[in-house]
């Protein structure tokens, strides 16, 4: 009676955890995976899995993440291609002659900043360009499509932190603030993260189990 008035209180995602201490008939180890919850679930009558959001149907797996792909790649395009134009605007501004820096390992330091600033600008024009490409030609399966706009949206991430010339001098084992006098700030590369994280998770036509390396990364 006991066990009964527990099943009803306690969630049932926990449930197999009281399961598992309560049966006497269990052996060490417990049988955990018999107590879990199922991995799937019926949406409309379709079974999906429950991680990833994957239709069990492979026929039906199949068109609906050619449709998904084709609505990425239009999305990838666009948003690298403003990507592209924002940062060539900043290089234009951007002061790379010694006379703009106080010290010379502050305009070493500059330098490799604006360096990683053609990295992130140069990558975006290359996967706009791929995603044109990969609409007109079809060269890669459209789960490989998926996959490399995760990391390539990673690593993209990863360059934009050494735009930054606080982390660039620590990446160069100098102390930024005997070489830069002025006062630093997160602010900006904190901002910069959660705008891309918001843009691949509102923006990008994927499924939630495709961005989580992403999401880690940020």
């Amino acid at each position: 009676m006991a066990r009964m008035s527990a099943d009803r209180v306690m969630p049932q995602t926990f449930r197999f955890f009281y399961r598992c201490s309560a049966c006497s008939e269990l052996r060490w180890p417990p049988r955990v995976l018999d107590h879990l919850p199922s991995t799937s679930f019926v949406l409309d009558g379709v079974p999906l899995s429950r991680l990833t959001l994957r239709f069990h149907d492979a026929g039906l797996e199949r068109g609906f993440r050619n449709g998904l792909a084709n609505r990425s790649l239009d999305t990838v395009f666009y948003v690298n291609a403003v990507l592209f134009l924002l940062f060539a605007l900043f290089l234009c501004l951007y002061p790379f002659d010694a006379e703009s820096y106080t010290t010379d390992e502050h305009h070493r330091i500059a330098v490799r900043c604006g360096v990683a600033n053609i990295g992130v600008g140069g990558s975006a024009l290359l996967i706009a360009v791929a995603a044109k490409l990969q609409q007109r030609w079809r060269l890669l399966h459209p789960l490989a499509v998926e996959v490399l706009a995760t990391l390539t949206c990673s690593v993209q991430l990863v360059i934009c932190i050494f735009t930054d010339e606080w982390y660039m001098a620590k990446a160069m084992g100098l102390d930024p603030h005997q070489v830069m006098k002025k006062v630093f700030t997160d602010s900006w590369i904190v901002l910069a993260i959660d705008t891309a994280l918001t843009v691949a998770h509102f923006v990008f036509a994927v499924r939630w189990a495709a961005l989580w390396p992403f999401t880690l990364m940020g």
